[in-house]
Formats: C-alpha cells, sequence, structure tokens
C-alpha cells in the first residue's frame, strides 16, 4: 500500500515504475517530465493501485504505459487513472499517450486530459489512447483528447 505523493520527478529513463505486484498503492500530485521512454510503467501484478492527478509532459514513447506479462493473469488488472494531465507523449512514429498492452481489465480511465501542444508533423501520429486486442472491461468516462490526429485507436475486436 505505499503512497507516493508530491514529488517532482524529471529526466529520467522511466518516471515512475510500477514493478512486482504493487497493490493498494496511491500516486497523486506528481510532476512527471521528460521521461526518455514512459512517464508511467505499469505492469507485472500492479493491480488495484489508484493514479491520479499527476502531470505527465513530454515522454519520449508513452504517457502512460500497461506493460504485457506473458502469463495474463499478471497483467495490471483494476488499476484507475484520473485527473491527470498526459501532454506531448512521443517523439516519433506513432507517439501513443496511453498505451494499454495484454489483458488489463478492469481499468478506469476518467476525467484524465491527453493533450498535444506541438506542431503536426510527417515523424508522428498522434494518438490520445489505444486499446489493446485483449484488453477487458474498461471504463472510460470523461477524459478529454485534444491536439491529438486521433483521440483513441480500439485494437479489440468487437
Amino acid at each position: 500500500r505505499p503512497v507516493v505523493r508530491n514529488n517532482t520527478i524529471i529526466g529520467n529513463n522511466i518516471g515512475f515504475f510500477f514493478c512486482w505486484g504493487v497493490k493498494h498503492g496511491l500516486v497523486e500530485g506528481n510532476v512527471i517530465e521528460d521521461s526518455e521512454t514512459a512517464g508511467i510503467s505499469i505492469g507485472h501484478r500492479d493491480t488495484d493501485n489508484v493514479v491520479r492527478n499527476n502531470q505527465v509532459r513530454r515522454s519520449g514513447e508513452h504517457g502512460i504505459l500497461f506493460r504485457e506479462h506473458p502469463a495474463a493473469r499478471r497483467d495490471p488488472h483494476r488499476n484507475v487513472f484520473e485527473g491527470n494531465l498526459i501532454e506531448d507523449s512521443g517523439k516519433k512514429d506513432d507517439c501513443v499517450a496511453i498505451e494499454m498492452l495484454g489483458t488489463a481489465k478492469g481499468v478506469v480511465l476518467r476525467d484524465n486530459r491527453i493533450v498535444d501542444t506541438r506542431r503536426r508533423s510527417k515523424r508522428r501520429k498522434r494518438i490520445g489512447l489505444r486499446i489493446g486486442e485483449k484488453v477487458k472491461a474498461l471504463k472510460l468516462s470523461g477524459n478529454e483528447f485534444t491536439g491529438l490526429d486521433e483521440d483513441i485507436v480500439d485494437l479489440r475486436k468487437r
């Protein structure tokens, strides 16, 4: 039940990395900027956490990355992301602010602002949220997308 609150994290490879079964944690009010890969990365058995009111800016690849584990039961299930600002994610190709890989289920994305303030470029396609084909029971509400080429790309089969 970790609490990580009101920190400034700047210029790391990964800004905040959930690792190896973080459960019932709170990550709140942090400023995470200029991470080389992901601003926030969540994966291996990281479940039932709340991530809210953070500012994630200028991540090199993704603002938030849901990692995939080879065993689906170990993916990041039932996490809540609310009230976060994710701004100017990615530097080239598909620049995905929130990338959901694997079989995460029961995730809530609520009242987040996903923003890209940069000029359009042929080097990058700006995507707000990409939902992987195996993600289940995702709850979306009140999210705001601004300045993107595509707000949501949903790869799940319907």
